[in-house]
């Protein structure tokens, strides 16, 4: 079986492979910033859980949350 592989094909799977390297690198820097946050001030969304006002990690349960302090 013959492969043909055109231009189109590769510029199409290079952009593909930019994009997913791209959000890779977001999605680690994110969970750097996340690890090194000290989470002192958070919110309640609408489902019971906290999310920290500076990196955006969820907390879980605010009332476990509230409990440890």
């Amino acid at each position: 079986m013959l492969v043909v592989w055109t231009i189109s094909d590769l510029i199409g799977i290079v952009l593909f492979g930019l994009i997913v390297i791209i959000g890779v690198i977001a999605w680690v820097f994110e969970l750097i910033k996340q690890s090194f946050c000290k989470h002192k001030s958070y919110f309640e969304n609408s489902a019971c859980n906290a999310i920290c006002h500076h990196c955006g990690k969820n907390l879980g349960f605010i009332g476990y949350i509230r409990g440890k302090k």
